[in-house]
């Protein structure tokens, strides 16, 4: 079972649609932006790549900047899909990166969230559905939404158990920043 263990080497963190005006009105909002931020700052400590999706920008807006996503440092791909599965050049990305665990945050999580865990499964990834780093506008769609993705197959976590996890030990180089980001 430990084959199957998620790891700072067979894992990408996807950040989904966190966007102007419609991430600004998600249930728990604070909540939310803190735990996503911590994924991203993170994300460099343990050596893990990142994907930003984000849903017809050109309408919605780029993903919120208090985020700090460095998009010289972090590839974005725009959609108009629901599901990241529906955008080529992030199926290819996906593939170049030979990562079988797919850390997924963002929003909404009856819609996008849920679509794409649900097509990442079927292509044979590991999701994990980071609780605390997703949201929808209401606390009934979330929820929904939550139950949707552990029915498609995701692992349910927060990002304190992620990173954690991802870690494994306290010897772990990253543990002293990480254990500052989650305290």
């Amino acid at each position: 079972m430990l084959a199957d263990r998620i790891t700072c080497d067979n894992s990408l963190l996807i950040i989904v649609d966190v966007q102007g005006k419609l991430a600004l009105s998600m249930f728990d909002r604070a909540a939310l932006l803190a735990n996503i931020k911590r994924l991203i700052d993170s994300a460099p400590d343990l050596e893990i790549p990142m994907a930003v999706l984000e849903q017809i920008p050109e309408k919605l807006g780029p993903t919120l900047p208090v985020l700090g996503i460095k998009e010289e440092n972090v590839p974005v791909f725009a959609k108009r899909t629901f599901s990241a599965w529906g955008q080529p050049a992030f199926v290819d990305y996906l593939r170049k990166m030979k990562r079988s665990h797919l850390v997924v945050a963002g929003i909404e999580s009856h819609v996008c969230v849920y679509q794409s865990i649900s097509d990442f499964q079927q292509a044979g990834y590991v999701t994990h559905f980071v609780g605390d780093a997703v949201s929808s506008r209401s606390e009934k769609n979330y929820r929904m939404g939550l139950d949707m993705c552990r029915a498609a197959g995701a692992r349910l976590t927060t990002t304190e158990s992620v990173l954690f996890e991802l870690m494994a030990s306290v010897d772990h180089p990253a543990f002293r920043n990480i254990l500052r980001r989650v305290r």
